[in-house]
């Protein structure tokens, strides 16, 4: 669960955890993995792949992400949720996910978003709102289909960056 990669994260710190070893063909995988019980790498290995996917993402907007800025996460599924920690984690940005789902948002604001937003068409001049009229610096949509890349677009602010991871 997202419980369990945030443990694992939390014991081993997130930039080692999501670590790719690379000591040859026959050890390429994931370090923490190494530290597990055989039994828990079968629960934590699809964790894995979808925790380096969205790592990935937050880590080369990470520089961008200081105090005072913004970054909006598009999507609250399992992608979105590891995205959610991870920019917690290494940003100091003021984390906004959008999601249709009021259950997965309520994950997300457990988990550490610092506001949520309900995608039901009035999403984008919420986000607005709670931006003070700009937009985020940063939106990370982990959706990017029906329009949902072009609503990530209509939330960025000028001079920001849109990741389309999903």
């Amino acid at each position: 669960t997202a419980g369990d990669f945030q443990q694992v994260v939390a014991e081993l710190g997130l930039h080692r955890a999501l670590h790719h070893t690379n000591r040859g063909p026959e050890h390429h995988g994931v370090e923490f993995l190494d530290h597990l019980a055989a039994a828990e790498r079968a629960e934590v290995a699809a964790l894995a792949d979808a925790g380096i996917t969205a790592y990935h993402a937050v880590r080369k907007a990470a520089s961008g992400l200081f105090p005072g800025t913004t970054a909006v996460v598009q999507g609250a599924g399992g992608l979105g949720h590891i995205g959610v920690q991870t920019l917690k984690a290494i940003t100091s940005a003021k984390v906004i996910v959008v999601d249709r789902s009021p259950a997965a948002l309520e994950l997300a604001k457990e988990i550490g978003a610092d506001e949520t937003v309900v995608s039901d068409g009035s999403h984008i001049d919420a986000v607005k709102d709670l931006t003070g009229g700009r937009g985020a610096d940063v939106v990370f949509d982990f959706v990017a289909e029906q329009g949902a890349e072009l609503d990530g677009w209509a939330m960025t602010a000028p001079a920001g960056y849109q990741y389309i991871i999903g």
